[in-house]
Parts: structure tokens; C-alpha cells; sequence
């Protein structure tokens, strides 16, 4: 339990489940191919910085940091939305907005976005899939799931990844109230 362990403990523990979210979800979609997973914090700037990536070696640009509104990440934090874009050559994106759990029968709205994605030095993937972290205090962060391939995502897959988003908010929740 996090309220029975040290400071750097918890740290640890919440690390570890981020983690085994992150392995869950990529094995849950092995038929998409290869996913990179991360998960992105604000900084003390502000600044969403990645803070957990599987797999671990994974490269991403050194020193990335998005402002909230920028890049597909920055605007599903800044707007609490999922942000897919299909394709990232086109540097387009589509935000998608979900129904709040547990109201499966509210609408989904989808609304373009145009120029959203940054290019970065380090690009293996195609397409790529921002869910918000939202916790009981709002979006505290950001689920980046990177493919390989062009618009491998679909609708079920945009509610799965809201789900783990949902699984680690649950667990920052948890790591924040047993302080």
C-alpha cells in the first residue's frame, strides 16, 4: 500500500504501475505491431515533459517539452479531449471527444485539427494517440501511444486508451492522497 512506504517508495510503486499499465495496454493491441507508450507530466514550468515510457530503451527527442495547446499531446491535455492523428506526415489531428464514464450513450464528437503535430528528430511511428490523465483535481497528464503504421486506431481503440488513462489517474490519486 502507498500510505505504509517512505517517500521514495511510493515514487517507486507508482512508477511500477504506470509501467505495468503501459505493458497491459500495448499486449491488449499486439495485433496493431509494435506500440511505444508514454506518459507525459507538466515540469515545474508547466511544460509536459515524458516522465514514463515503455519499452524503457525507447528513443525520444532529448529535452522534448510541449506548452499545453501544443502538439497532439498539449492539446489533449489543454483540452481534456483524446487527440488522434492518423498520420503524422500530414501533421493533422482529429479530437474526439468522449463521454464521461459511465454515460456510454452521450454523443462523440470528432473535430479537425489542423497542423497539430510537432515534428521531432525521432520518429519511427506513424500515427499517434494522446488520451488525457484525468484525475479528481482535472488533466494532470497525458497517454501518448506511438504506431509504426498509418491509422491503426479505430473507436474501440480510443475508449481503451481512456481506460488506462484511467487506470493511472487512479493511481496518482491514490499516490497523492496517502501523503
Amino acid at each position: 500500500s502507498f500510505a505504509s512506504a517512505s517517500d521514495e517508495e511510493r515514487r517507486q510503486k507508482l512508477h511500477d504501475y504506470i509501467k505495468k499499465v503501459l505493458i497491459s495496454f500495448r499486449a491488449v493491441f499486439s495485433d496493431i505491431g509494435e506500440l511505444q507508450l508514454n506518459v507525459m507530466f507538466p515540469n515545474a514550468s508547466g511544460q509536459l515533459e515524458i516522465m514514463h515510457r515503455f519499452p524503457e530503451d525507447v528513443e525520444y527527442q532529448a529535452n522534448l517539452a510541449l506548452e499545453a495547446g501544443q502538439g497532439g499531446a498539449g492539446v489533449a491535455f489543454a483540452s481534456g479531449n483524446l487527440l488522434y492523428i492518423p498520420r503524422v506526415k500530414y501533421r493533422h489531428g482529429v479530437s474526439i471527444g468522449m463521454p464521461p464514464p459511465g454515460n456510454s450513450s452521450g454523443p462523440i464528437t470528432y473535430n479537425l485539427k489542423e497542423l497539430v503535430y510537432v515534428p521531432t528528430n525521432a520518429e519511427p511511428y506513424r500515427s499517434i494517440l494522446s488520451a488525457p490523465i484525468h484525475s479528481a483535481t482535472g488533466v494532470v497528464g497525458v497517454l501518448n501511444i506511438d504506431a509504426r503504421i498509418n491509422n491503426p486506431f479505430a473507436d474501440s481503440e480510443f475508449e481503451t486508451a481512456q481506460v488506462a488513462a484511467s487506470f493511472i489517474a487512479m493511481a496518482l490519486d491514490r499516490y497523492r492522497t496517502s501523503s
